[in-house]
């Protein structure tokens, strides 16, 4: 049972930390490690193939295996509030509000205050998540919305009279960056777990292509997966998302 809900949390928090990277502060989906519960994240046959397990004829008997995961945008929103408590300078405003939603081919980032060297920005992002190849996720920024207010004395990045809007997006995306790796760290250590957020995750805020590239490792998966069994490195290999939740699919290769 150890290892099965090791494997759920963090499935679950591979996901969230790779949304919220993005600019989703969505919010760390779910990195609340003490109460991951099987609803929260399990198989979805209906975004992915039953999970499988085949046999490999070239392997010595290693059996690879095929997991789909879905984590809905409430675990999204919990996860946010996970990273609002590493990172100051994040606030939801409504606590009874969404923080993810679909958008048709699209998802939007709502419901989020970021403070920036005392200027309040409300953003509402509208993100294009795809995958750039195994393991490797991107979210590309195709629209941005700001509200933003100044506190007396306070300067901000500015170009004429008008906010820099590339400028304060990457402001954002940093603030954000910093949360998720604050959070992670921070559940981590409260849960005894010998991880660093470094270790499963990095990200990298391309600024000229207002693109957010993001790494994820599940090496360290190996360690709470049976090695008679399972010979090869689990990766991830799909991303998609639905009106209510994003799905992940890993599968050994």
């Amino acid at each position: 049972m150890k290892n099965i809900h090791m494997k759920n949390i963090t499935l679950k928090i591979l996901a969230c930390a790779a949304l919220l990277s993005s600019g989703t502060f969505a919010a760390a989906a779910g990195f609340e490690l003490d109460s991951t519960r099987r609803a929260d994240l399990g198989f979805s046959p209906a975004a992915f193939p039953a999970p499988v397990m085949e046999k490999s004829a070239v392997e010595d008997d290693m059996v690879s295996i095929v997991i789909g995961a879905k984590v809905p945008f409430a675990t999204l929103k919990t996860a946010a509030e996970m990273i609002a408590v590493s990172e100051r300078r994040l606030t939801i405003i409504d606590p009874s509000a969404p923080v993810v939603v679909r958008a048709g081919e699209f998802l939007k980032i709502v419901n989020l205050k970021v403070d920036i060297n005392g200027i309040t920005a409300i953003p509402t992002l509208t993100l294009k998540p795809y995958l750039e190849g195994t393991d490797r996720l991107a979210i590309r920024i195709e629209r941005v919305q700001f509200h933003a207010s100044m506190e007396p004395g306070k300067k901000a990045r500015q170009t004429g009279e008008e906010f820099n809007t590339e400028d304060m997006v990457e402001d954002v995306m940093n603030v954000m960056i910093d949360g998720i790796m604050k959070a992670l760290d921070a559940r981590f250590a409260a849960g005894t777990i010998p991880l660093k957020a470094s270790e499963i995750i990095t990200m990298s805020y391309d600024k000229a292509a207002w693109t957010l590239h993001t790494v994820v490792s599940t090496k360290f998966l190996k360690r709470y997966l049976p090695q008679a069994i399972f010979g090869k490195q689990i990766h991830l290999t799909k991303f998609s998302f639905d009106d209510t939740s994003i799905g992940l699919k890993l599968q050994t290769k």
